[in-house]
């Protein structure tokens, strides 16, 4: 048994061939965390957001001590 696929007419191991490798691919982007269309410009979202929360942790800590110096000042 033949099936039309894009034009092209495979048998049933080709059919399952191709379905196999669509599987795989399915389960790779999935593993990756990602829809398989790959960025192309720039860093990575998340990225951005690592670096927002290291400078507000940095800032908070630098406010800290200095409320803490500024007590133990008088």
């Amino acid at each position: 048994m033949e099936q039309d696929v894009g034009g092209a007419a495979l048998t049933d191991q080709q059919a399952l061939e191709v379905e196999k490798a669509r599987q795989k691919a399915l389960l790779a982007a999935f593993l990756r965390g990602g829809s398989g269309i790959e960025r192309s410009v720039g860093s990575p979202p998340h990225l951005i957001w690592v670096g927002l929360a290291l400078a507000a942790g940095l800032m908070l800590a630098v406010l800290l001590l200095g409320m803490i110096a500024k007590t133990l000042a008088g």
